[in-house]
């Protein structure tokens, strides 16, 4: 059984935590900072006082709470490196690499990479 956590607090967190929700091997599923609707009472889903973009304290919640994977629904946490530090703290993370999230996070970079 996990505890996963979703970043992010828009619809589409939330359309990924009531999908976790589903699993039966998913115990619980926490989005930081989340949403009305993630607050809304499913038995499996609640909201954490996390900013997306707060990777330290992600990080440090994550392993407090036994989080076992880490879903990434916004592009900010990603292109701020939140899939490299998830992986320093041990925790597998849903989303890409801070160098492959450039590809989409600046015009101009992807630019010159081509």
């Amino acid at each position: 059984m996990a505890t996963v956590m979703v970043l992010g607090s828009g619809g589409r967190e939330m359309a990924q935590a009531l999908a976790l929700a589903r699993s039966p091997k998913v115990t619980k599923v926490l989005v930081a900072p989340g949403n009305g609707g993630t607050a809304a009472g499913h038995p499996k889903i609640s909201n954490v006082a996390i900013k997306e973009t707060a990777l330290d304290d992600i990080a440090k919640f994550a392993k407090e709470n036994g989080v076992s994977l880490v879903a990434c629904g916004p592009e900010a946490p990603l292109v701020i490196g939140v899939a490299d530090k998830m992986a320093e703290a041990g925790i597998t993370c849903f989303g890409p690499t801070w160098s492959a999230a450039q590809l989409e996070n600046s015009k101009a970079w992807m630019k010159e990479f081509f």
